[in-house]
């Protein structure tokens, strides 16, 4: 596990996971019980996902397999996140 440096009064942990991929994660709070230290950690990685339902009407979250729906998919959500921005 690597610690990285404090962002915008932030701590962010970096994990790297077995197959060497890395996921971050900001601390929220830190405490102390009986002697050992906790951390309570949130994750910082956005995830898309396609939104399908089943059967019954609830929603299921599916990966998206194609490169090229997920580049299209990712646009758009930068894209409404720099109109947001603007507002």
């Amino acid at each position: 596990m690597e610690m990285n440096a404090m962002q915008e009064d932030e701590e962010i942990l970096t994990l790297v996971d077995d197959e060497g991929v890395e996921h971050h994660f900001k601390v929220e709070r830190r405490l102390e019980l009986e002697g050992k230290a906790y951390a309570l950690v949130t994750p910082q990685d956005s995830f898309i996902f396609r939104v399908e339902s089943d059967e019954d009407g609830e929603d299921l979250l599916v990966d998206i397999e194609d490169e090229e729906e997920f580049s299209r998919v990712a646009d758009a959500f930068m894209e409404a996140e720099e109109q947001e921005d603007q507002e």
